[in-house]
């Protein structure tokens, strides 16, 4: 599969979001995936988060010892939600507490007109401080020494969009909102690092990456998997959403997906 050696050549990526179309034009496609340096970070897995009303995966510890010594509201949280009104489903993505933000943001969005754009959703999302946790989630992570950019997507039956807040000088938060067109077989990749393993992690810069789409959901994820170093890959979800209900896909009518977590492998 083109582009994967986009992550293949990345030591350490961090999170990373790649979002598009199917070559066949119907299903829209998110995939987000966790890679861990340090034990607490690769002491997780992802899961379908069954205490939400709709379709919603998060992380979870593997082990809560290990968990301890990160800290938790940076590492749990759910990753991959559905949002909006039956038949115009949108797909939120990111790799902390802001995919829950960015959910309300476009919920909040259908109620008062028309299903909004995804670039439309983002940037109401992100436009003005929100805390959870006493931490704002619409700014960088505060991890220092790496301030570990927020990566956000969302995918409409418009168009997707990903977005990137990440540490300017003296501190400021400068956000970054990209455009992704519906082009079938075509995506676009989103890492919170560049790639090089060096403290403190260089966040993500430059202009999105390009990632052919092909397969189902497992063969993605695994491409996408044995694309990631063995030395710190931990999860990867693949999520496809087809909105031609009599063209189905996997076991579900609506959409399908498929996770692989480091510690179920004996990794």
């Amino acid at each position: 599969m083109k582009g994967l050696e986009n992550i293949a050549k990345m030591e350490y990526p961090g999170r990373g979001i790649v979002i598009g179309l199917h070559p066949n034009g119907l299903n829209e496609i998110i995939v987000y995936f966790v890679t861990g340096r340090s034990p607490s970070s690769q002491a997780r897995e992802i899961v379908k988060n069954k205490d939400i009303k709709g379709f919603a995966l998060k992380t979870n510890p593997t082990d809560p010892e290990a968990l301890k010594k990160g800290n938790e509201a940076l590492l749990i949280y759910n990753c991959i939600r559905v949002a909006g009104p039956k038949g115009e489903h949108a797909f939120v993505v990111s790799n902390g507490a802001q995919t829950d933000l960015i959910h309300k943001a476009y919920e909040g969005m259908t109620l008062q007109h028309v299903p909004p754009h995804s670039l439309e959703a983002l940037a109401g999302a992100f436009a003005r401080p929100y805390e959870v946790g006493l931490i704002d989630v619409t700014r960088y992570e505060p991890d220092e020494p790496n301030f570990t950019p927020r990566i956000s997507g969302i995918i409409t039956p418009e168009g997707a969009a990903l977005h990137i807040v990440k540490q300017a000088e003296r501190g400021y938060p400068e956000h970054q909102i990209f455009g992704v067109p519906h082009i079938p077989g075509k995506g676009k990749l989103l890492t919170t690092y560049t790639g090089v393993n060096v403290d403190p992690l260089p966040s993500f810069e430059g202009e999105l990456l390009d990632v052919e789409l092909d397969g189902d959901p497992e063969e993605l994820a695994e491409n996408i998997y044995q694309a990631l170093n063995p030395d710190f890959r931990v999860a990867v979800a693949t999520v496809f959403y087809n909105r031609e209900e009599d063209l189905p896909i996997g076991k579900d009518k609506a959409y399908s997906h498929h996770i692989i977590n480091r510690h179920e492998r004996g990794e």
